[in-house]
């Protein structure tokens, strides 16, 4: 059996809960080579946070009110380790994070998948478990898992530089996870005019379902990749590690690498939202840094590898495309959210365009 290390935390604060993922993930990371099986974490938070998404820009969530009258403020705001677009952080909400040494690590040598079905392999287990709790849950792809056609869950995933995977569910328990009002539904939704829901509203028994969630989860996922669960409350080391790593969240906030003195190419609708690019250019025609931003999902390791492969090419299609498909197009690199990874390609040229003007751009 794959032995895996489960933590609660339980009424956290968001910054205290995303310091924790870190710090698993680091330990994961560490623990690869002796063998271990990664790691479970369950946090029930506190307060009215919202998370945006790993790749959101800041300055356009700020302009934008986040599911309620009157502006976002920035003190409210955390921001995710995995993409996509803003969700609820806060009071009845519950985080789920699957921390695997790699994207086929609970899954047999028959099952060894590429990073791009992630997602898709690792979100099944909570199928099961809301299933479990009467609550018939269905994953329609893309961004949320549903019940009866409307979605209770946020689904995201992140693989760090280290090859360490993060799959997460920001599960509503008792209000809906969602945050924004501009976030793109499905076609499952659209089709139902489904508006988001929360377990709370669908499952029927004693008043601790965070309780009764989590212990959900943990069956459905030891059952189905035959884990051994070993409960372990944090070391003194770990409790250290995991409030240095929160001291730094609290005084950086919500950070992103700056955008200053780059011209964006306008939003380009994507099905979960849209993305942006920004550049600036070298000589006119020569790319000199790049910034790829907006609701998307995908490994933070690729788009780093992205953004640095695309300095000092040419700014035109065979150059910027042939970077795009080599690097996101990768088995151990994933998008979710982009019908077509080209949106990335005509992104870049857009900004290309803007910043030095259409005859300059091939």
């Amino acid at each position: 059996m794959i032995r895996v290390r489960v933590r609660h935390l339980a009424a956290v604060d968001p910054m205290r809960e995303l310091a924790s993922t870190a710090q698993l993930m680091a330990s994961v990371a560490r623990g690869r080579e002796r063998g271990e099986g990664g790691a479970i974490q369950l946090a029930t938070l506190r307060g009215e946070a919202r998370a945006l998404g790993r790749y959101q820009q800041l300055a356009r969530v700020l302009e934008t009110p986040l599911g309620e009258p009157g502006p976002a403020q920035s003190a409210d705001l955390v921001r995710r380790w995995t993409g996509g677009h803003a969700t609820a952080y806060g009071d009845g909400i519950l985080s789920i994070s699957l921390i695997l040494p790699g994207p086929s690590a609970w899954l047999s040598a028959a099952e060894s998948i590429p990073a791009e079905k992630l997602l898709n392999r690792h979100v099944r287990g909570l199928l099961r478990a809301f299933s479990a709790l009467g609550a018939p849950a269905f994953y329609p792809g893309r961004d949320c898992v549903t019940v009866s056609a409307r979605p209770v869950a946020y689904v995201s995933c992140e693989r760090d530089a280290f090859g360490v995977c993060l799959v997460q569910a920001v599960v509503g328990l008792s209000r809906p996870y969602r945050a924004e009002k501009n976030a793109r539904p499905g076609p499952e939704e659209e089709a139902a005019g489904a508006q988001a829901t929360f377990l709370a509203e669908l499952v029927r028994g004693p008043a601790d379902l965070g309780e009764r969630v989590g212990d959900a989860v943990l069956s459905a996922y030891a059952a189905r990749h035959a884990l051994s669960l070993d409960v372990a409350p944090l070391s003194e080391l770990e409790s250290q590690a995991v409030a240095e790593r929160e001291a730094r969240l609290r005084l950086h906030g919500p950070r992103e690498d700056s955008v200053e003195g780059m011209v964006g190419s306008g939003l380009f609708a994507t099905p979960i939202g849209g993305l942006e690019a920004f550049v600036a250019l070298e000589q006119s025609r020569t790319l000199g840094r790049v910034r790829i931003l907006g609701d998307f999902i995908a490994d933070s390791a690729g788009v780093a590898e992205l953004e640095e492969a695309l300095r000092m090419r040419p700014a035109d299609w065979h150059s910027v495309d042939g970077a795009v498909e080599r690097i996101l197009g990768g088995p151990e690199h994933f998008t979710l959210g982009l019908r077509e990874r080209q949106t990335v390609t005509h992104a870049v040229l857009e900004a290309a365009r803007r910043a030095a003007g259409p005859e300059a751009v091939a």
